[in-house]
């Protein structure tokens, strides 16, 4: 729910604090960097732990290092499996090809390294050997109700559950990311409007001490930060294709009917296009803010107002168990990036230059950014 999910913002935004600094080291690697950074927020709510693989300059285990990539590659290796025709045939035929030895070989190991931490913190939770932030992660949480009785899960799934998480926490976010960097670079503009909002929420709502707080992330205190991460869903969704239905009975749209097993599938990108046509190319978070939405109120437009075109989560019994945490963590990175540095992209003008391909998510292969202290 929202009020657990913000009760982890505090860990996400140290752990975002560590992850900035390492933005200028691996500027010309920025999709891998984007990894780290998703791996290190994820794990400040997983584990509570500051686990900081995103800053070069911070001391960090081999092992986790090793499941960053191993994540990755076994996220975007799936993602060729289920989609080349080569691999679709030799699967459906039982044949096991090159690619999916390296699916069993990274999912082998992102299970063992997963499993050897979720045991380990077990461990030091039974022996009262956690500190404060351990104590109010999620993992924490989960081992408590667990020990309560009433979940229906046993140990060896609870364990299973939580390496599945914390991999699909790796390249998943990142793809979100890694638009929204691309077009906050692109548009100094919009940058320096969030930084200013930003500024001045700090300044309002904060400790005094210049640093973030869960409270900034309200949209009523930055709404145009929230309109940026709109924006950049509609022009570059990292999930184009947002739910997939199957109906089990005859159904009815518009006076057209669909018989029984009908296969549906809602895709977004093609209605934010056709709704602002005359300049659907251009990057303007000033669609999303309150008037423009209460503008489109009644018309045509107004559509793309729907919640399932807000972003790449789906929504109802089947949507995304994760998106909150994502959302979050979209949002604290970003802003952290922004409080830090000024991001530019040399020699490119638009994100129509930007090749993209799908990892974890549809993702750009970003350029390399310049990074310059505030």
């Amino acid at each position: 729910n929202p009020q657990a999910a913000n009760g982890y913002v505090p860990g996400v935004i140290q752990a975002a604090e560590l992850a900035s600094k390492g933005a200028p080291a691996m500027s010309n690697d920025l999709n891998n960097y984007l990894n780290h950074c998703t791996f290190d927020m994820f794990n400040s709510i997983m584990f509570g732990q500051l686990v900081g693989t995103a800053d070069s300059s911070t001391p960090t285990k081999k092992v986790d290092e090793e499941y960053v990539q191993s994540a990755s590659t076994l996220l975007q290796t799936n993602n060729i499996l289920n989609k080349d025709p080569y691999e679709i045939i030799m699967g459906k035929l039982g044949i096991k090809t090159e690619k999916y030895g390296i699916l069993v070989d990274h999912l082998k190991r992102v299970y063992q390294i997963g499993d050897s931490k979720v045991h380990q913190f077990t461990e030091r939770k039974n022996h009262g050997e956690l500190n404060d932030l351990e104590e109010k992660s999620w993992l924490a949480h989960a081992i408590e109700r667990q020990a309560a009785g009433g979940t229906g899960i046993t140990d060896e799934e609870m364990v299973a559950i939580s390496g599945i998480i914390l991999s699909a926490s790796v390249d998943t976010t990142s793809s979100l990311l890694s638009w929204n960097l691309l077009h906050i670079a692109l548009n100094q503009d919009v940058q320096e409007r969030v930084h200013e909002e930003l500024s001045t929420a700090i300044a309002s709502t904060g400790s005094g001490d210049g640093r973030l707080s869960a409270d900034i992330f309200n949209k009523k205190t930055t709404p145009y930060l929230h309109a940026v991460l709109r924006e950049t869903f509609r022009l570059t969704p990292a999930a184009p294709l947002v739910s997939f239905k199957k109906v089990g009975s005859e159904i009815e749209i518009h006076g057209q009917k669909f018989p029984e097993g009908s296969f549906f599938i809602f895709e977004g990108y093609s209605t934010g296009q056709r709704v602002f046509a005359d300049d659907a190319q251009s990057f303007r978070p000033e669609r999303w803010l309150p008037e423009a939405i209460d503008s489109r109120k009644g018309t045509p437009q107004a559509v793309i107002d729907h919640a399932f075109f807000r972003d790449p989560f789906s929504q109802g019994a089947r949507k995304c168990p994760g998106s909150r945490v994502a959302s979050n963590e979209a949002q604290v990175m970003l802003a952290q990036l922004l409080l830090d540095w000024k991001i530019s992209v040399p020699g490119v003008d638009s994100h129509n230059e930007v090749p993209y391909k799908l990892m974890g998510a549809m993702a750009p292969i970003l350029p390399t950014m310049e990074f310059v202290p505030r």
